[in-house]
C-alpha cells in the first residue's frame, strides 16, 4: 500500500491561494504592439511524498491537487488502483 501525504496546506499555507492574477503585458499583433492588462494563471510549488519520502516537486495551479497527485502516481506506475492508496491530510 502506498501512503501519500497531501501537504499543500503546509507548502502553500502562507501564500494567497489565488489561481489567477492581473499583469501588464505587451501584446503584439503583426506589426502593432500595445501595452494592456491581462490575466495569467498563477503556479505554486507542490511536493508529493510517498511513504514519507519526497517523490517530486511540481509547479501547478493550487486547485485539484488530490487529482493531480493520484494521476501522477498512477501515470508513473506506482499504483494500479485507488485501493493501493491511503491518504493523510496535514
Amino acid at each position: 500500500m502506498i501512503f501519500f501525504e497531501a501537504n499543500w496546506k503546509r507548502e502553500l499555507g502562507s501564500i494567497a491561494m489565488d489561481s489567477v492574477k492581473k499583469v501588464e503585458i505587451l501584446r503584439i499583433k503583426g506589426h502593432n504592439s500595445n501595452w494592456e492588462e491581462d490575466i495569467v494563471v498563477k503556479e505554486y510549488p507542490f511536493t508529493i511524498f510517498i511513504n514519507d519520502v519526497e517523490l517530486i516537486t511540481l509547479l501547478c495551479s493550487p486547485t485539484s491537487l488530490e487529482y493531480l497527485t493520484l494521476g501522477f502516481i498512477y501515470s508513473e506506475g506506482l499504483i494500479d488502483s485507488l485501493s493501493n492508496v491511503k491518504k493523510d491530510y496535514h
